[in-house]
């Protein structure tokens, strides 16, 4: 892999991660109403 498809995996993991955390302060938020 050269350095373009490392970037590339590191960006969509970053996104993966970025999108479950606001998936938990979603659930988070509608327990508490």
């Amino acid at each position: 892999m050269d350095s373009k498809e490392v970037k590339k995996v590191e960006d969509s993991v970053k996104d993966t991660a970025k999108k479950s955390l606001m998936q938990q302060k979603n659930v988070g938020t509608k327990m508490q109403q």
